[in-house]
């Protein structure tokens, strides 16, 4: 990967700007494969009538900070009273029946940023693994390695408009209730949904950045029409080389923002904003380095 990169930037004139609907089929599916690899959903579990009865909170991606891996996702995810007044939590990351509660005590919340507003943020926080479910998680998921990342391409970031944008997580509006195969309980099936598009502007405010990205309904793409459960998702920047035979490779995805706010007119058009790469790689990283 390290390879990789320092041959992009020593010649960033073959990564291409795209836009979604010039892409084909196979590039637009390698780019959610790689991307929804990272990323996990968040739940609270209550115990009802004998079942095990779980509840969307938002989304997150699984990071590592030396020796410490945790999910990086939106403060008010945590401040939710879903997740505020649970007992047990729970991840979803397998696309199949999977899972088990967890007592919420056995992790630790990371309170980074709180928002003073909900458009405004900053919104930013994160929830530590203990060891014991780091090594399970590994087994199915990829951590992003954040300092790995901030040191590659803090210093000279690749421009907004070069590849495309992606924001991973599960929308509310996608999840359905189905009756479990093993009787004890009730079934939340989640869609690890990502959404490609890109920046309609950014802006820092107060220490932190945000990108918002645009959101075009059209007859071609089956967008959701909120994208609630998203929030804590993951913001991706993927850079797309145009080779000298014409064909496209999808280079690593760079782990750039969190998504946390939605404006959106159903059917036309809107944004998600996301807090951008100095929030991830310096904030979210320097929180997550004082706890080694």
């Amino acid at each position: 990967m390290i390879d990789e990169v320092k041959d992009i930037m020593k010649n960033p004139q073959s990564i291409i700007e795209t836009t979604v609907g010039e892409m084909p089929e196979a590039l637009r599916k390698e780019i959610c494969d790689r991307v929804s690899r990272h990323s996990i959903s968040i739940l609270a579990v209550d115990h009802v009538d004998g079942k095990d009865v779980s509840r969307l909170c938002g989304s997150g991606t699984l990071v590592r900070v030396g020796n410490v891996e945790a999910v990086v996702t939106a403060q008010h995810v945590l401040a939710k009273s879903a997740w505020a007044d649970a007992e047990y939590v729970g991840f979803a990351y397998l696309d199949y029946e999977h899972g088990r509660p967890h007592l919420k005590s056995m992790f630790t919340e990371v309170h980074i940023a709180e928002p003073q507003s909900n458009a405004e943020g900053p919104d930013l926080a994160a929830i530590i693994i203990p060891s014991e479910l780091g090594g399970w998680l590994r087994e199915k998921k990829w951590f992003v390695n954040l300092e790995k990342v901030r040191d590659m391409y803090s210093g000279d970031p690749l421009p907004l408009g070069f590849g495309v944008w992606a924001i991973a997580g599960s929308p509310d509006f996608m999840s359905l209730r189905e009756d479990s195969e093993r009787g004890a309980t009730d079934i939340l099936s989640l869609t690890s949904y990502v959404m490609l598009s890109g920046p309609n502007r950014g802006f820092d405010k107060s220490g932190y950045d945000y990108l918002d990205i645009g959101v075009k309904y059209s007859e071609e793409e089956c967008l959701p029409p909120s994208f609630g459960g998203v929030s804590g998702g993951g913001l991706w920047q993927v850079p797309i080389e145009l080779k000298k035979d014409k064909s496209h490779k999808v280079h690593d995805p760079i782990y750039s923002g969190v998504a946390f706010y939605e404006e959106l007119i159903p059917g036309k058009s809107g944004l998600i904003r996301c807090h951008g790469r100095l929030s991830v790689w310096d904030k979210v990283l320097n929180h997550l380095k004082g706890l080694q």
